[in-house]
């Protein structure tokens, strides 16, 4: 029986074909199986020796894409506003209770 990968083996890979404009999806991770598995035409699927999914990889269906990932912006706040902020903290943990 063929050992199954551990944590720092598992990968995820997408890739996009200029020529082809189109999005190729990589998976090793079994979290990713399902997320990948439904939007991939006609998908490489490997197996191990006990059936369990090993590996995913295609391209996406037409339409499908990868969107950019969004910058995490932190917020900028006064005295005031983060004062505000804190006294309405208080409020609801105090109407919880």
């Amino acid at each position: 029986m063929k050992q199954h990968l551990s944590l720092e083996e598992q990968e995820t890979v997408l890739y996009f074909d200029g020529e082809t404009k189109r999005w190729y999806v990589y998976t090793s991770r079994s979290t990713d199986f399902n997320r990948y598995r439904y939007v991939i035409d006609s998908p490489t699927i490997m197996y191990y020796d006990d059936g369990q999914v090993m590996s995913i990889e295609g391209k996406l269906k037409e339409g499908w894409y990868i969107p950019k990932p969004r910058e995490h912006k932190t917020r900028v706040l006064t005295d005031e506003q983060r004062a505000e902020l804190v006294e309405r903290g208080r409020r609801l943990s105090q109407s919880r209770i």
